[in-house]
């Protein structure tokens, strides 16, 4: 859709020359992918919705994201690539795995001997300490995608 377009205005304006060639002025889209209805709690979307849906989903492909991005769009029910990208944390085997890593990145362990950082609950401290701030979805491969709740 992006590819031929060079914009929504010239995308409205494509749909719209379409429906006219079928006898209608009309050119919504009828859908209940949660893809195109994020943030638009009705059975249609507008031709600059569509537009908005293709180029986020766009990006979303080029980074290797779709799955990732599909999760955020049905937790926050949002189609705003930018903000999925500033709340998405990364896929993860669970919150355990993200709690240390965090933990790690911070310097919180760099004084900690390592006989004592075998005996950490990493799962504790995700469940306990950091999985409010967060939401999580299943990944395809197993794992749980991470987003922070802005």
């Amino acid at each position: 859709v992006t590819e031929e377009c060079e914009s929504a205005e010239e995308f409205t304006e494509l749909c719209k020359n379409i429906a006219l060639s079928f006898g209608s002025e009309e050119y919504m889209f009828p859908t209940t992918e949660p893809v195109v209805n994020a943030g638009n709690n009705c059975e249609y979307c507008s031709a600059s919705e569509m537009w908005e849906t293709a180029e986020a989903m766009e990006r979303a492909e080029l980074d290797s994201l779709e799955d990732a991005f599909l999760s955020y769009i049905s937790i926050f029910n949002s189609i705003d690539y930018d903000a999925f990208l500033d709340s998405y944390m990364g896929e993860f085997d669970d919150g355990a795995e993200y709690a240390e890593q965090i933990a790690t990145d911070c310097g919180s362990l760099e004084n900690v001997p390592e006989f004592i950082k075998y005996h950490i609950d990493w799962e504790s401290v995700w469940d306990c300490e950091l999985s409010f701030d967060y939401s999580t979805a299943d990944a395809p491969d197993g794992g749980i995608f991470i987003y922070r709740n802005c």
